[in-house]
């Protein structure tokens, strides 16, 4: 996406994407139309806001996993 230059570039079929947009009460992701709804007021950055999203994933999943692991 940055090396492309695109910044609106959205991989609307990510699972992870598709999990957080579904939400944490959710038993299943969501579509990938719903991801790109959910993201559309993120135009024209939404590379962008994937990238800080699977951030958010990535650390909130290594603090469940600490916690997990206690």
């Amino acid at each position: 996406m940055r090396v492309l230059r695109e910044p609106d570039a959205l991989p609307a079929s990510d699972l992870v994407l598709r999990k957080i947009v579904a939400g944490p009460e959710a038993d299943r992701s969501c579509s990938a139309q719903a991801v790109e709804a959910a993201l559309e007021r993120c135009r024209p950055y939404r590379a962008y806001a994937a990238v800080r999203l699977w951030s958010i994933a990535s650390a909130a999943n290594g603090s469940w996993n600490r916690q997990a692991a206690s």
